[in-house]
């Protein structure tokens, strides 16, 4: 017996061709017994288990389902839209692998005795194993090839029942030649180390599938004696909150100063994305979108410029370093200047305000007073292009002024 690997995954590619052209209809049937089985047990329903969505529109899918098998084969729906070539169709048991997967216009068994058996026995067996299929059936009858299609339902001592929409029919199962399956055309053969053959196995598929977009996790409310009529639309307050909310202030120098709330989410639940809007003495005082806001962190929603917060920046030039770097060959020079900054702030708010200050700086940043942090662009580092960034968070009383200074240097070409 050759060796299979455990857990292999291999996909192999089966085309099978082969259709009937269609003869005249069978005989009509009399009363036909359906049986109460809907479902082929030899029909792989796989469902999806897990899917992961990534920002670029794919997701990752993995489907199961069990099966039973016919000389270790099984029969399937549609191959999916796998995006690259990711199909693929595995074995879920320790000793079995699934080595080929065939697709194709659907299953063809030809009885001639090299395909299959050509004894009444042998086609009853066959065709017992695709009830509820929908096939088409090639046969003989007084001396004439026919064919007729339709969903096998039943097959008896002498006939074979079908059924389409206009009723059923009754195919003599000694004359017939050749069955074509005219759907599920993905077939699977699994193979198994095992000595026994496989009856039943649990198969699984993994893709990768475009077009998907990952939704967020909507909360579902309840809302109890309410009635709409047809046509009609209604906005309903499904609960209300009390929540701290708190003030902040943002500047980036030479631009405008901001006043934006903070929303502190206290509540039992995260806040997904959408349009707030905030209220002051029944005045409208600010409409925004409000980010997705996690349980126990804030989130913050800009009201307006910051009038009350008297702000201005200036600086001057305190030193220069004539031709400090060179580049000879070129003649060019560069002259290192030492610039010193200063901002300044008065709080004409009669409440305690905090304000958070980025300010850009066209050169290395060196220092800075009142605790502020100095960053240099790592993207920005020829001599020329250097920037960089000084950050204050600042509290200040009704009526305080402060002023904060830093200083920077920059290279320069003399003029």
């Amino acid at each position: 017996m050759r060796h299979i690997g455990t857990r292999q995954w291999l996909i192999l590619g089966l085309v099978l061709t082969g259709f009937a052209g269609h003869g005249p209809a069978a005989g009509r049937a009399g009363e036909a017994d359906v049986g109460s089985d809907a479902r082929n047990p030899h029909v792989w329903r796989p469902q999806t288990r897990s899917v992961a969505v990534f920002k670029n529109g794919l997701g990752f899918f993995m489907r199961e389902g069990e099966v039973r098998l016919r000389d270790g084969w099984c029969i399937a729906g549609e191959v999916p839209p796998a995006a690259f070539g990711t199909l693929a169709i595995y074995s879920r048991g320790e000793q079995s692998v699934v080595d080929v997967v065939g697709s194709g216009p659907g299953e063809v068994v030809e009885f001639d005795g090299r395909d299959a058996p050509a004894d009444v026995g042998a086609k009853r067996a066959r065709l017992e194993a695709s009830r509820q299929l929908k096939v088409e059936l090639s046969y003989k009858h007084r001396g004439l090839d026919r064919t007729a299609g339709g969903t096998l339902v039943s097959v008896g001592p002498d006939f074979v029942v079908l059924e389409d929409e206009t009723g059923n029919f009754a195919v003599p199962l000694e004359g017939v030649t050749k069955m074509q399956v005219l759907e599920l055309p993905l077939r699977i053969h699994v193979a198994t180390e095992a000595e026994d053959a496989l009856e039943e196995e649990t198969l699984g598929m993994a893709y990768l599938r475009k077009g998907i977009t990952w939704i967020p996790d909507y909360t579902v409310y309840t809302k109890e004696n309410l009635t709409l009529r047809r046509g009609e639309k209604a906005i309903l307050t499904l609960f209300t909150r009390k929540i701290r909310y708190s003030h902040i202030y943002h500047w980036s120098p030479p631009g405008t100063m901001t006043h934006s709330l903070v929303l502190h989410n206290a509540t039992d639940t995260a806040w997904t994305t959408g349009p707030c809007l905030v209220m002051s003495d029944g005045r409208l005082l600010s409409e925004d979108l409000l980010g997705y806001t996690p349980k126990g962190a804030v989130g913050e929603l800009p009201v307006t410029t910051a009038i009350n917060i008297a702000h201005t920046k200036a600086e001057r030039e305190t030193e220069r370093k004539l031709n400090a770097h060179s580049v000879p060959h070129n003649n060019v020079y560069f002259d290192l200047v030492t610039l010193d900054g200063e901002l300044k702030l008065h709080n004409y708010e009669k409440r305690t305000v905090e304000i958070v200050i980025s300010n850009p700086v066209p050169g290395k940043p060196l220092a800075a007073s009142d605790g502020g942090t100095l960053q240099t662009d790592p993207t920005k580092l020829k001599l020329d292009e250097r920037e960089g960034t000084v950050t204050w968070r600042v509290k200040l009383e009704p009526g305080e002024r402060k002023s904060l200074t830093y200083q920077y240097e920059r290279y320069v070409r003399p003029n």
